[in-house]
């Protein structure tokens, strides 16, 4: 038989002497006298509850328990690529330094070769506007008897007599670089003067020019294309005269 009021104030303060706290109140006494764990704590005096009750509660077996260790792990994981991240960031980062730096250096590479390109070319113009070039001569000559002999026009700074690129031997003919444009003016006045008994023939030094220059500034070669040239043979098919 259920349990009269009385009996049921009874048991609501011997648990709270039990459990150390303060009386439940009346409407929480006769709840609590109602479930059947309530009067099974009251008569064995203990304040444990049943196992049933206490299963997987702090011992981590149980379903909290099992998520929160799940939640630690993947913050780990998440941290671990994170950092694998950051690292592959850096590497990146210095790689792309490195490659900036490299090609400033490529850069600055080229434009001094092409600075000193430029330079070479026009100290190679200064040096023919001073030079004049000179045929008929001696084969005999030396580079020393000429350079005497214009140097009654200016300081000569250098001499160099043509030769036969198979054979070697001089083809008369020599180029004369003055030490100024003055020099160059004295010097064409000894056209037609005898030396060696044939008489010089000066005249300027043309400039030289690469053949890609020369080219581009000619309008390029003659095409070969189709219309461009006439077939070899001079046109002539088969079965013609």
């Amino acid at each position: 038989a259920p349990p009269h009021e009385g009996d049921r104030v009874r048991i609501g303060e011997a648990l709270a002497v039990v459990m150390d706290q303060a009386p439940p109140a009346s409407g929480d006494v006769v709840r609590l006298g109602g479930g059947p764990g309530a009067a099974q704590l009251a008569a064995s005096g203990s304040s444990t509850p049943p196992a049933s009750h206490a299963r997987g509660a702090g011992d981590g077996s149980g379903p909290a328990g099992g998520q929160e260790e799940s939640e630690l792990a993947m913050l780990e994981r998440l941290e671990a690529a994170l950092a694998e991240a950051e690292a592959a960031q850096v590497l990146l980062q210095q790689g792309a330094d490195e490659a900036a730096k490299a090609l400033a250096k490529s850069e600055e590479a080229t434009e001094d070769k092409a600075q000193a390109a430029a330079n070479a070319a026009a100290a190679a113009v200064e040096r023919d506007e001073r030079s004049v070039f000179v045929r008929n001569v001696d084969f005999s000559t030396t580079a020393t008897e000429l350079s005497e002999f214009f140097g009654m026009c200016g300081t000569v700074k250098a001499v160099k007599i043509l030769q036969d690129k198979f054979t070697g031997r001089p083809r008369g003919q020599a180029y004369v670089e003055m030490g100024s444009l003055d020099g160059v003016e004295n010097a064409l006045v000894l056209n037609g003067t005898a030396f060696k008994e044939r008489a010089l023939a000066v005249a300027r030094k043309r400039t030289n020019i690469a053949q890609h220059a020369r080219r581009k500034s000619d309008g390029g070669w003659p095409s070969r294309g189709r219309g461009g040239s006439a077939p070899r043979g001079g046109g002539r098919g088969r079965g013609a005269p």
